[in-house]
């Protein structure tokens, strides 16, 4: 047992657990996974993660990606990109305000980094 806790600890992992009951048990932590980055994304969404610049209103994004339909650019668009978290509300408080804009998260900015990584 001993052998094992000195491993666990040379690799950084929090000591087991030996729990003894009817039967015997050890229980081995993990590392934990680092956060993935690699979210997969539709193409319309890539497309506005793309486009959009610092913070920007709906109807700038939409005239950029030259869309006139209202609520197909909401559902393909915005919904799926604030939902994986890629974009955010400038004023997260009131979604529906007339002042509202977007702005890529830190997320967006990595999922749009790894991307263009790949094509070089």
């Amino acid at each position: 047992m001993i052998e094992i806790v000195d491993l666990c600890n040379k690799e950084g992992l929090k000591e087991p657990e030996f729990i003894q009951e009817e039967m015997f048990r050890t229980i081995i932590w993990r590392k934990s996974r680092p956060e993935q980055v690699t979210t997969e994304v539709t193409t319309e969404v890539r497309k506005l993660l793309q486009i959009l610049v610092g913070e920007e209103t709906r109807k700038e994004l939409q005239k950029k990606l030259e869309l006139r339909n209202d609520e197909h650019f909401r559902k393909a668009y915005i919904v799926p990109a604030l939902e994986a978290g890629l974009i955010e509300y400038t004023i997260p408080d009131k979604p529906n305000s007339r002042l509202q804009k977007y702005r890529l998260t830190e997320k967006g900015k990595k999922v749009l980094k790894n991307k263009n990584s790949e094509k070089n």
